[in-house]
């Protein structure tokens, strides 16, 4: 019957002529299903307009976090549960009469000055940590921890491969293919605003960002680059010196969206002298609508340990 129906449908497919990578759609499959989600069921969410929650809201990454990130806290005694995320970053005021903008854009200035080895190629390695939620017609939610480890060397033409390493230390090998970031500034800011979310809102920003720095190593002059487009961010706010969750110490610069359903603050950590973003984090703020998390909330974060040109071959 089942070979049935997919003929009976098979042009009704929109993906029929598509050829994915079976290897990788295999081992995706078997990742899944190592996982175990947390579930817990929250109360009766208040009538009126449901929020929009995406599935997996946050970038993310975690090394020692990661390994406490499966337990589940409490919550109250009602039965209900609270998925564990990690503790918040510990920002240091700094006193300063430049506006968070005219910071970030000194901090871009410097890193213009740099001059640093290039080529074509990236040697990457970065880990993410996530909490992916799903919420049922029933008010049920199903959260699901996301933390891995990625080294990825890219070649000149954009092709090359990713070593994914994942809970119980499982580790995937696939490879990949990126259109490379123009190095020109006016270029390259053109490609930023190319997302479906404009990089002038915060959300859109992050997003961005997170996919350019997990898949080339940035030049000095697109450092500038994107960071002055970061600093045009409307909202920005400097929330002071921060050692990151590698134990590196940079600034952080922050805004705001709501565009993914609930109030959520997005930081950059920034290296005050190279310019290079050393992570990014996600975190609720106001409300955490029907996500089992307390708030404040980290729900995610990204640690960009290193970014190194290679001579791409």
């Amino acid at each position: 019957m089942t070979e049935e129906v997919r003929t009976l449908m098979q042009d009704a497919d929109p993906a029929r002529d598509i050829l994915g990578d079976a290897q990788r759609a295999r081992n995706d499959l078997e990742r899944i299903m190592r996982v175990a989600a947390v579930t817990a069921h929250l109360p009766a969410a208040r009538r009126g307009r449901k929020p929009q929650v995406r599935l997996g809201l946050a970038l993310g990454a975690a090394c020692a976090a990661a390994t406490v990130a499966l337990a589940v806290l409490p919550q109250g005694s009602g039965g209900s549960a609270y998925a564990a995320t990690p503790s918040p970053l510990h920002y240091t005021t700094v006193s300063t009469t430049l506006s968070p903008s005219a910071m970030l854009k000194r901090i871009a200035e410097q890193a213009a000055t740099l001059r640093e080895p290039t080529g074509p190629g990236s040697r990457l390695h970065y880990n993410d940590w996530s909490l992916n939620t799903r919420v049922y017609a029933d008010d049920s939610v199903t959260s699901e921890i996301v933390a891995e480890d990625h080294q990825t060397v890219t070649r000149a033409d954009g092709s090359g491969t990713e070593r994914r390493t994942g809970e119980g230390k499982h580790t995937e090998t696939y490879t990949t293919k990126w259109a490379p970031a123009p190095a020109d500034p006016a270029a390259l800011k053109a490609w930023l605003n190319r997302g479906n979310v404009p990089f002038t809102d915060a959300m859109g920003a992050a997003e961005t960002t997170g996919e350019l720095l997990r898949n080339q190593a940035l030049s000095p002059v697109q450092r500038t680059t994107l960071l002055n487009a970061i600093a045009e961010l409307p909202g920005l706010r400097f929330d002071g010196k921060v050692t990151d969750r590698a134990g590196r110490v940079g600034q952080a610069f922050s805004a705001e969206s709501s565009r993914s359903g609930l109030p959520t603050r997005y930081t950059f950590i920034v290296n005050p002298f190279s310019g290079s973003i050393l992570g990014q984090e996600e975190m609720l703020t106001k409300t955490a609508g029907k996500l089992n998390v307390p708030v404040p909330s980290v729900i995610g974060y990204t640690v960009y340990l290193k970014a190194q040109h290679t001579a791409g071959q």
